[in-house]
């Protein structure tokens, strides 16, 4: 970690520093007693959010009306009032899949569904339906056990 100077810092607002560089785009760090952490482009925590707040959105619009995004800094599922699933946004490039995994991994309770969904570069909006959700392969397992499909019906 670096020692920042002073003047380098325009803002502090709930342990998170900002910074405006020479372009004029802010970034931020979280702040330990006059160091800052690796640098965080605010235009990445807020496609992080806005991402939440879609996937929230799509699951209300699917019958969850009490889905809502969690916002960042928290511990646990990104998405709440989604009972006995635990929903993992990921949203930025490079998406580490091992990653994502492994946070469910360390979450999982026996009950619960743990589920990655990931935002890929150039999906927008529109696409939300088609962002990939991935669950671990035991999991996907019982799901289609649970929906039947262990017992295919021959016409």
């Amino acid at each position: 970690m670096d020692k920042v100077p002073g003047s380098l810092l325009a803002q502090q607002h709930s342990g998170v520093l900002l910074r405006q560089t020479d372009a004029g785009h802010w970034h931020n760090r979280r702040a330990r007693v006059g160091y800052l952490d690796s640098w965080v482009s605010s235009s990445r925590v807020q496609r992080g959010y806005q991402s939440q707040r879609l996937v929230a959105e799509y699951f209300k619009s699917n019958g969850w009306p009490y889905a809502e995004p969690a916002g960042s800094g928290r511990s646990g599922t990104d998405i709440t009032g989604v009972i006995g699933v635990d929903v993992e946004v990921k949203a930025r490039r490079g998406i580490k899949v091992a990653e994502a995994m492994k946070q469910l991994r360390e979450r999982y309770k026996d009950g619960v569904l743990p589920v990655a969904i990931l935002r890929l570069d150039g999906q927008g909006e529109a696409h939300i339906a088609d962002w990939p959700a991935i669950v671990p392969l035991h999991v996907f397992i019982h799901l289609l056990k649970a929906a039947g499909y262990d017992q295919p019906k021959f016409d």
